[in-house]
């Protein structure tokens, strides 16, 4: 089905620092263990049901 694409999410200003661009150790280490996390759940396909509901509330 079209609608069951997997997003790939990613996270606001990840692993930059907001001076100089540059990635920090501690940007690093967070963005490491918030993807060792959640990676497993990001990668689970979106029920049809929800894709629906979503769908139907994006045209009104």
């Amino acid at each position: 089905m079209e609608q069951k694409q997997k997003l790939r999410r990613k996270m606001p200003g990840s692993s930059k620092n907001a001076v100089n661009g540059d990635a920090t150790g501690f940007d690093v280490w967070l963005e490491t263990k918030l993807r060792s996390a959640y990676n497993s759940v990001l990668d689970e396909p979106i029920p049809d049901d929800l894709i629906q509901l979503i769908s139907e509330k994006l045209k009104d």
